[in-house]
């Protein structure tokens, strides 16, 4: 698992976001295409009292029960500051950027990413 730019997030967030991200590939394998961190959490003014970790997760495909696994491993992050990412196929994206491209945008441009 090679994590880019992670001395760009708030130091409290590295080791969170290593196990994640190893979490992540373990439970989605070889279906991961990447996972990127946006919003305030890949800023300098990230703070956990007021904000929560946005992510994406870009995987080939998936199916329910692989969603629900996921769902369910992923159920003690959502405790703290992580919000549960947001899962896409790279063909959701192309469908999708006519309708959402702002938000698409924002998570594209995001500096940390997996």
């Amino acid at each position: 698992v090679t994590l880019h730019d992670l001395d760009r997030l708030a130091e409290p967030l590295r080791e969170p976001v290593t196990r994640l991200s190893a979490r992540l590939i373990e439970l989605s394998g070889d279906h991961v295409v990447g996972w990127t961190l946006f919003g305030a959490a890949t800023t300098g003014s990230f703070n956990s009292r007021l904000h929560r970790v946005h992510s994406a997760l870009v995987v080939e495909r998936f199916d329910l029960e692989e969603l629900y696994a996921l769902s369910k491993a992923l159920r003690p992050w959502l405790q703290g500051e992580f919000n549960a990412p947001l899962v896409m196929t790279r063909a959701f994206i192309a469908a999708s950027c006519d309708s959402f491209p702002l938000e698409l945008l924002q998570i594209n441009v995001a500096p940390f990413y997996l």
